[in-house]
């Protein structure tokens, strides 16, 4: 398997593993998440300047009278001070704010606990105040606006999916990878059931091409038709009279018209291995004008020879045709109109070598033999 399709399949396989293998791993969580639009400063416990870069951050407690304040994109936490308080606000689970302080230059950051509790981290927009120094704290009326407007708006200002956090991912990614090194064949079920998935997609929307391009498959008046013409099952096959798997399914559609009296057959030149194919095809196409395509059609198919234009011309003679009026009849631009509506139909189809057959409302593609064919009438019959 090159390495391309294995990382593929790899990045399918971790889709489906994130949920089933990582179910245990805590996400982070929102609701202790902040976000600063703008550098603060912060006060160290030793009076130290903090300064806390514009980004997002979870906020914890750390060591009494501080708080944590860890980067959502892998750097170094920050530890900065911060005064407890008692804020007289329950919550069942710890909850961050950020909000602006009393004075123009001061901003907060508050942790409130269970019980009831918190921390008051407060900093200085600008820096210009004397380090140490501290800002009048929020009072229980600020903190507690600012946690019902978060109610109210029905999500904090930070909401994090579990992969935006580093850690968290780093956390999955050896849970994944250890996943797949005990079960290996993951890989090869992936594989299996993303081949499964395409095939049945496929299948799906050739139906319903079948079924919105029925005029042009059964009733096309420039695609030859032979066997029963009002037969109840019709089997339309593109070919190419170069095509060499072509030549050998031939014999078995002839055999089949003469085995089932019901059957309809529908040809759609499809010419894709060159001149020489699409000089062959315009002339089974103009020996319709003279009543005998499908000897021609068929002694064509059954030719040994390379199809050169005065091969094509001699097989015409030989089968009852008049080769020079065939050969005036070749220059028709009408057999280049059906050509091109068939290449369109096939491209439609999704057909992209031959031969291929539409029966009923599927498409086979490859050489098929009578057994196969009858079968697929058989199928068709009794639906």
């Amino acid at each position: 398997m090159d390495q391309q399709r294995f990382s593929l399949i790899l990045s399918i396989s971790l889709t489906g593993l994130v949920s089933a293998a990582c179910a245990s791993i805590p996400a982070p969580t929102s609701l202790t998440t902040i976000v600063l639009e703008t550098p603060v400063h912060f006060t160290a416990s030793d009076g130290s300047d903090v300064l806390a870069a514009p980004g997002s951050y979870r906020v914890e407690a750390g060591e009494p009278s501080q708080v944590r304040l860890t980067p959502l994109d892998d750097k170094p936490p920050l530890l900065v001070q911060g005064l407890p308080m008692n804020y007289g606000q329950e919550v069942s689970s710890p909850v961050a704010l950020s909000l602006p302080g009393d004075e123009e230059d001061s901003h907060h950051v508050v942790l409130l606990l269970p019980g009831g509790t918190g921390l008051d981290a407060a900093g200085s927009l600008s820096a210009v105040r004397a380090r140490g120094s501290l800002f009048p704290l929020l009072s229980q009326a600020q903190v507690q606006a600012a946690l019902a407007q978060r109610k109210l708006d029905g999500s904090p200002p930070v909401v994090l999916s579990p992969s935006a956090d580093p850690a968290w991912q780093q956390t999955v990614d050896k849970v994944i990878e250890s996943y797949i090194r005990s079960h290996p064949e993951v890989i090869e079920q992936a594989l299996q059931g993303l081949d499964a998935k395409r095939r049945a997609e496929e299948q799906a929307r050739v139906k319903r091409v079948i079924a919105a391009h029925q005029g042009e498959l059964l009733n096309d008046p420039a695609s030859p038709v032979s066997g029963n013409l009002n037969g109840d099952v019709t089997v339309v096959e593109f070919f190419d009279y170069r095509c060499g798997f072509c030549k050998r399914v031939a014999a078995a559609v002839t055999q089949l018209q003469k085995d089932d009296a019901r059957v309809r057959v529908v040809y759609k030149n499809f010419p894709i291995l060159g001149e020489a194919s699409e000089l062959a095809a315009k002339a089974a196409l103009a020996s319709s004008g003279q009543g005998r395509h499908q000897q021609f059609h068929e002694a064509l198919l059954a030719a040994k020879t390379e199809l050169t234009k005065e091969q094509v011309l001699h097989i015409a003679a030989d089968v009852g045709l008049d080769a020079t009026q065939l050969e005036r009849d070749i220059e028709n631009p009408e057999w280049t109109t059906s050509l091109d509506n068939n290449r369109a139909l096939a491209k439609n189809l999704g057909i992209t070598g031959t031969p291929a057959f539409v029966v009923g409302n599927e498409l086979h593609t490859g050489v098929l033999d009578l057994k196969a064919l009858k079968e697929l009438i058989a199928q068709t019959q009794a639906r």
